[in-house]
C-alpha cells in the first residue's frame, strides 16, 4: 500500500497514517557547556505544502556551549533564556493518495533561568516550580468563554534518565485547534533545563477539536516515534554539572519529583461564572 504526501482523493473513515520508521533514525550528539546529550530520530521530512524553510539542524559548533556558563541567544521572557540547537518535522500519510493527514514538529530548546541565590534546578521542588511558571506562560492566556483551551501538564510521568530524573507530560488544546504538544523536561545545570517538544497535528478536511480530529485521524503512530525517540535519550553531564548535581542531593536528599500530578487550574472566578453562563446558554454568544 502507497503512503505518499500527494492528495488526488478524500478520505473515508478514520485514516491510520504511517510515517518514518524509527529503524532509519540516525543519532545526533549536542555538547552543552560539556554536558554531552545524545539522541536518535529519523531524517527531517516534513509535508512539502509547508512553506517554512528547512528547520536548522543541528550542526557542530552551533550553540556547542563549551565555557563555563551558559550564554543562551534569545530571550522568551524577563526570566528565561532559550537556545534551540535542534529542529525537525516529519510528515505521516495516509494510503493510496490521501496526503498528509499528520505531522510532528520537534524542538530541542535549552532553556537558562536566573534564579535566586542558593537555588538549583536539580532541586526537584525548584525544577517543578520552575517548570509551572513555564507553562503558564505559554498557555494560561488561551481561553474560551473563560474556560482554558489547554490542559497541562497531562498524563504525567516521571522518568529516569540517568544520571537525572526527566518528567514526561502533555499539553492538550481541547477546546481551540486541536493539537498535542508532548514534552520532556530535565535540568542540566543549576540554572539550566532541556526540554524536548514534540507538536502533534491531525490533519483532516473538517477541523474542529481534539475529540473530533480523534474521530478521522489516528494518533498513535506519531506518538509511537515519540516514544521511541525519547527512549533513546542518552545524558551524560559535564564535571561542573556533576557536582551541582551531588550538592543539591546533598543538601535537599527528602526532595523528590511528584508522581502524579493535575492540570493547572488557570480559571478565575470570574472566567468560572464566563464558562457557566456559557454551558447554560451557548447560543447567547
Amino acid at each position: 500500500m502507497f503512503y505518499i504526501p500527494y492528495e488526488l482523493r478524500e478520505t473515508k473513515g478514520k485514516v491510520v497514517p504511517k510515517g518514518p520508521s524509527f529503524s532509519r533514525a540516525g543519532k545526533v550528539e549536542l555538547n552543552l557547556a560539556g554536558t554531552k546529550i545524545r539522541i536518535r530520530m529519523p531524517p527531517h521530512r516534513p509535508d512539502p505544502r509547508a512553506r517554512e524553510g528547512y528547520p536548522s539542524r543541528y550542526q557542530k559548533g552551533y550553540l556547542d556551549l563549551a565555557g563555563a556558563d551558559f550564554n543562551l541567544p534569545e530571550s522568551i521572557s524577563t526570566l528565561w533564556r532559550c537556545g534551540v540547537p535542534l529542529k525537525r518535522s516529519w510528515r505521516f500519510c495516509g494510503p493510496w493518495f490521501t496526503g498528509v493527514k499528520g505531522q510532528i514538529h520537534f524542538t530541542l530548546a535549552v532553556l537558562q533561568r536566573d534564579l535566586e541565590h542558593g537555588e538549583t534546578l536539580f532541586n526537584p521542588r525548584v525544577f517543578e516550580s520552575e517548570l509551572d511558571a513555564f507553562l503558564t506562560r505559554d498557555y494560561s492566556d488561551e481561553k474560551s468563554y473563560g474556560a482554558c483551551d489547554w490542559q497541562s501538564p497531562a498524563n504525567w510521568k516521571v522518568v529516569i534518565r540517568s544520571p537525572v530524573t526527566a518528567v514526561a507530560y502533555d499539553s492538550l488544546n481541547i477546546l481551540g485547534a486541536a493539537n498535542v504538544v508532548k514534552a520532556l523536561s530535565f535540568p542540566i545545570a543549576d540554572n539550566c533545563l532541556v526540554q524536548l517538544d514534540f507538536r502533534i497535528d491531525q490533519l483532516t478536511w473538517t477541523g474542529g477539536n481534539l475529540a473530533k480530529v480523534d474521530k478521522q485521524v489516528d494518533r498513535q503512530p506519531m506518538e509511537q516515534l515519540v516514544t521511541d525517540i525519547c527512549n533513546s535519550l542518552e545524558i551524560e553531564l559535564s564535571e561542573t554539572a556533576q557536582q551541582q548535581l551531588a550538592e543539591a542531593q546533598r543538601r535537599f536528599p527528602n526532595e523528590k519529583i511528584s508522581e502524579h500530578r493535575e492540570p493547572l487550574n488557570w480559571m478565575t472566578p470570574e472566567d468560572e461564572e464566563l464558562y457557566a453562563r456559557y454551558l447554560k446558554n451557548p447560543e447567547l454568544f
